[in-house]
């Protein structure tokens, strides 16, 4: 007794979409920053959520159908051995899209089913982001050697057994040329996932971290000759976030930062400030994207390790805000910029400085050649400055 005909269709169907996810989602990975591997994960995460859904589909067709015994013939560490592989390619087919799901949306990276959005069911969270990372990986490796497996089986079955398991998932009359075929076109997608894995795991072991300027080596302007107040930037309470929009959907970043400030409220004429922002230290909740904003096109942050806003112009404004007249240079493109903020100084010397805006990123040379597109990563960004500071 073989299975039915909607069984193997589904089994066929999901083993090819497997093995395609398998290789495109270790490709993608190596593939350099641009719409087209945009593009490659949107189809990526369409598919893998095909996977899932045809997953319930056919856990609920096992309930209500049948499946065939095992052959008399087979031994039982063979029985058992089988049993183990079904078991771990059932949940594969479910912890993998979920946690690719899970990624994408602590990663606030955009999820589509054709075409569809899906809403996020969780918000940005790093941590998350990166377990389910690990657990997609891990688990998208492990499928590739229990498929091995699997397959070996079929083939063992096939020539040397030389019983019908084979024949069941297929049809009866399955002859050597079907086998090849077969070989081919799923052994071929495998092995092309097996090599990528293997060269994915070497790459992991040589990579080399990105390289981080140091804020101690923030160099000091030279302070006016009058008596002003000093502050000491509290960078563990700081924060420099930014908001910008990929395909539509919001994703959130930052930067580590110091500098120099000499502030008075009553001596603003005397006052001055220069931050200097740690590019290399771009944060956004997902290493590739990360690894990808520090690159040539964007940050390029081997050239142009720091961005720098400086002013020397404080205006205290009639709602007891303050505004500062100063430039921010961004990949060597000095703009001016008037920083509106508020201004929150304790009685025991400790500001707090809150500051929101937004830029253009196309102003500053963020997003070269293909980039320049506003299509995948919107030109706008905005920014969310909170400054803690004690006097010196």
């Amino acid at each position: 007794m073989g299975y039915s005909l909607f069984t193997k269709l589904i089994h066929w169907m999901t083993a090819l979409i497997m093995l395609g996810l398998l290789c495109s989602g270790l490709y993608m990975t190596q593939m350099a920053f641009s719409d087209t591997k945009f593009q490659v994960y949107w189809f990526h995460k369409s598919f893998g959520l095909l996977v899932l859904l045809l997953a319930f589909v056919r856990v609920l067709w096992h309930v209500v159908t049948h499946k065939p015994k095992h052959l008399p013939t087979h031994k039982k560490w063979e029985v058992m051995l089988s049993k183990v592989i079904h078991m771990f390619l059932y949940m594969a087919l479910f912890v993998i899209p979920i946690s690719g799901l899970v990624m994408s949306f602590a990663g606030e990276f955009p999820v589509a089913f054709f075409g569809i959005t899906v809403p996020p069911i969780i918000g940005k969270d790093e941590q998350i982001f990166g377990l389910s990372r690990e657990v997609h990986e891990i688990m998208a490796f492990a499928l590739i050697g229990a498929l091995g497996l699997h397959s070996l089986g079929a083939l063992k079955h096939y020539f040397i057994d030389k019983d019908e398991t084979l024949q069941r998932m297929t049809w009866p009359n399955f002859s050597y040329k079907n086998v090849i075929v077969l070989i081919v076109v799923f052994g071929g997608l495998y092995s092309a996932a097996l090599f990528m894995m293997g060269e994915h795991i070497l790459k992991a072991f040589k990579a080399d971290e990105v390289p981080r300027v140091e804020a101690a080596s923030v160099a000091q302007e030279k302070r006016e000759a009058q008596e002003i107040t000093q502050w000491k930037i509290d960078q563990a309470q700081s924060s420099f976030t930014f908001e910008a929009k990929q395909y539509g959907s919001v994703f959130q970043g930052g930067f580590t930062f110091d500098g120099v400030i000499d502030f008075d409220e009553s001596k603003l004429d005397q006052s001055h400030v220069r931050i200097v922002f740690d590019m290399a230290s771009t944060k956004t909740g997902s290493v590739d994207r990360d690894s990808q904003a520090v690159s040539e096109e964007w940050f390029d942050v081997a050239q142009y390790p720091e961005a720098v806003f400086e002013a020397e112009e404080f205006e205290k404004n009639s709602d007891g805000k303050y505004t500062a007249t100063g430039n921010l240079m961004i990949r060597n493109v000095k703009l001016p910029l008037n920083l509106p903020f508020t201004l929150n100084v304790s009685e025991n010397g400790r500001a707090e400085m809150n500051a929101n805006l937004s830029l253009n990123r196309l102003d500053f040379g963020v997003g070269q050649g293909q980039w320049q597109a506003v299509d995948a990563i919107a030109n706008e960004v905005n920014i969310q400055i909170q400054l803690w500071a004690d006097k010196t």
